[in-house]
Formats: C-alpha cells, structure tokens, sequence
C-alpha cells in the first residue's frame, strides 16, 4: 500500500465489525432449533444463500423453511436476540472517518442488514453500502467488488478491503485492492493477505504506519 495514498476504507460486517464471523451457526440456527427441533442447518444456509444473492426477500426465506404464519414477528424476534457489535468499531471508527471514506460491503439479506446497522445506530458511518441482497453479487464474486468501484468511481489502488475471509480477500486483490485479513484467532489456514489484524485498533496502526 505504501505507493498509493489510501483513499477508501471497506469493512465487511460478520467476522468484522459484528464479532460472529457465522451467524447462522451462531445465532439463526440455535434460535430456529428451539422452535423446530427437526430443522436442518444445511437446509437454512441453502435458502440464506438465495436470500442474500437477492433471489427472493426475507419473507420468502422463513416461508421457504417453514415459518410463514410466524412472520414477520418471528423475524423481529429473531433480529432482536442478535447481539455481536464490536464495541471497539464505536471506539475506533470516528479516527477512520478523519481520514479515509468508509464503507460497508457484506454478504447478507438486505432486510436483515439494514435492520441491524438501525438496531446498532451505525448507518451513519458509512459512506457507501453495498449489501449482497440488494446488488445480486455475492463475496467471493469479483462482481460486488466491481459494483462498488463503478458506483463510487473509486481507484482500486486506493481501497484497502477488511474482511475475516480469505477467499474474499483474493477476490477483492484480482480487481486491484489492498487487502487485510482481520482474524481474532489463531488460524491454519494459508495466509494471502498483505496484512493481518485482530483488532479495530490494529488496524488503524497498520493504515497510519503505512501511510507514513
């Protein structure tokens, strides 16, 4: 990054500024299974992947497994019992806006995000938001990384992309991206990332650092 002069700071949502990095396995599942104990994991990530390539809306996705009488109150108590902000981006978030353009880009159903980013009063922060279920482009698709630098005619040599996913973070590079892994644990898997952080705090060190 240090030949270019960052511009745009874009943070993915699960794994990053919510700590969960799998929130079905996390908190969808678990809050279906007390409902319905014969409910499938494999069959919620199936309908959620529809759902968040924007094949169909949120309604569709608890008819599709199951619950259309409960809707949409069994989708508010689900949103409701989600709880995973990282504390520290509240912290943190206004030194990057001082500096940079920040924006959100993750993979989920558009109902269901815009419903936590007001849950969690932090829309505000963000200059642009690019939500799988609202464009019709998933991570690890080139596509939504292409979305944005068309819609904000940004320079990809001046993004850095922050997500917990190496897949995504290849993805994001194929189109000219800085990347860095933000990962709260220890992993095996291979590192491909020009930078790796566990924290909201380490990453503002490694952007200031290198921006030196």
């Amino acid at each position: 990054m240090k030949n270019h002069k960052i511009e745009w700071v874009i943070l993915d949502a699960w794994g990053v500024i919510y700590t969960k990095r799998n929130f079905i396995h996390s908190f969808l599942y678990p809050f279906l299974k007390q409902r319905d104990p014969h409910i499938q994991e494999e069959e919620l990530y199936k309908e959620y992947y529809k759902a968040s390539r924007g094949s169909f809306t949120s309604k569709d996705f608890w008819e599709s497994i199951g619950f259309k009488e409960e809707y949409p109150v069994i989708e508010q108590q689900y949103l409701n019992s989600v709880s995973c902000l990282d504390d520290h981006f509240l912290e943190w978030i206004p030194k990057f806006k001082e500096h940079y353009r920040v924006a959100l880009l993750s993979n989920d159903v558009e109902e269901w995000s815009k419903f936590l980013l007001q849950k969690y009063n932090i829309t505000q922060h963000f200059e642009t938001i690019i939500i799988s279920g609202e464009v019709g482009f998933r991570k690890p698709s080139v596509e939504i990384f292409e979305y944005f630098l068309e819609i904000t005619n940004a320079s990809p040599s001046r993004c850095v992309f922050v997500d917990d996913r190496l897949a995504n973070l290849k993805a994001s590079a194929e189109v000219g991206m800085n990347t860095i892994r933000f990962i709260r644990k220890d992993s095996k898997t291979p590192f491909c990332s020009e930078f790796e952080v566990g924290s909201f705090q380490e990453l503002w060190h490694v952007l200031l650092n290198d921006s030196s």
